[in-house]
């Protein structure tokens, strides 16, 4: 391409980019203001129609998406009050996320606080923001004939609603019956490994394995990761103290959808500029 084509390409690139509008509303989702669409310092323009090769993926200054980002809440070892559905919260606030959740996972690590096991089966765990909520474990183990649920000691585990088992009979996936603990170390060794979220939202004093599974991640999908998230764990039912050690979670963000309308919007008008402009370079163009 001859300089002074190429130079009123990126030229024509970068006024598209100042006359685009600033907001578009995102569904029913109210959402912040999107960040300004940031155009290549350099567009290059294809050599013939048939090589053109619009991006797969949206690229600004400092990300390209899709991206992850992990948050990561450590050496909490905050104490669950025993058989008190008050529970306790952690709420920390996420900033510097770009773009909406497209996916969510979340590390749990839960552990007794006494040299005494903990008890599984008492906890109740949802997390929340915005307009999203997940129920992550709601007595797992309850079932027909059992109303304590599972007596092992401990989570250290992933929560995705990609995971192949839901965690509620995490036994029947370990050891192959309901009955058999996952461990016999002294002390017993906790749940690893990752999993569906319970997704129960049945009362904890009711549910069962057959309870419909109403909740997942998927609530978060569009919303901006950025805000307070709240964690709530219970214990509702005495014996066995359990603590929080540590919890993270782990975004894969997208743009916005009007940030990648606009950017398809620019890749389309430059491509149309930069033929207009061609025919003109052409001989004998008129």
């Amino acid at each position: 391409m001859k300089p002074n084509l190429r130079a009123r390409v990126v030229l024509f690139a970068a006024l598209g980019a100042i006359a685009l509008p600033a907001r578009a509303q995102l569904g029913s989702f109210n959402q912040p203001p999107v960040q300004p669409a940031l155009v290549p310092a350099e567009i290059t323009a294809p050599v013939a129609l048939m090589d053109v090769d619009l991006p797969l993926e949206v690229q600004n200054a400092e990300t390209t998406f899709p991206a992850t980002f992990s948050k990561l809440f450590n050496s909490l070892f905050l104490a669950i009050p025993d058989n008190s559905a008050v529970g306790v919260t952690h709420a920390p606030v996420v900033s510097g996320v770009p773009g909406v959740i497209q996916s969510l996972q979340v590390n749990l690590t839960i552990s007794a606080r006494t040299a005494e096991p903990m008890f599984n089966g008492d906890l109740f765990v949802t997390l929340s923001h915005d307009s999203g909520f997940a129920v992550l474990l709601n007595r797992v183990g309850r079932r027909d004939g059992s109303t304590l649920g599972y007596g092992d000691n401990g989570f250290s585990i992933t929560l995705s609603d990609l995971a192949a088992t839901d965690i509620h009979a995490y036994r029947t996936t370990v050891t192959g019956n309901e009955l058999t603990p996952i461990s016999t170390a002294n002390p017993a060794a906790p749940l690893t490994g990752t999993w569906q979220p319970d997704g129960r939202t049945a009362d904890p004093g009711t549910v069962l394995t057959s309870s419909p599974r109403i909740t997942s991640l998927g609530s978060f999908a569009g919303l901006d990761p950025n805000g307070e998230w709240t964690l709530f764990l219970s214990d509702l039912s005495g014996g066995g103290l359990a603590q929080l050690e540590s919890w993270s979670m782990e975004f894969t963000v997208v743009p916005e959808p009007e940030t990648v309308a606009i950017l398809s919007a620019l890749s389309l008008g430059v491509f149309a500029a930069w033929r207009r402009l061609g025919r003109n370079a052409s001989p004998g163009a008129s």
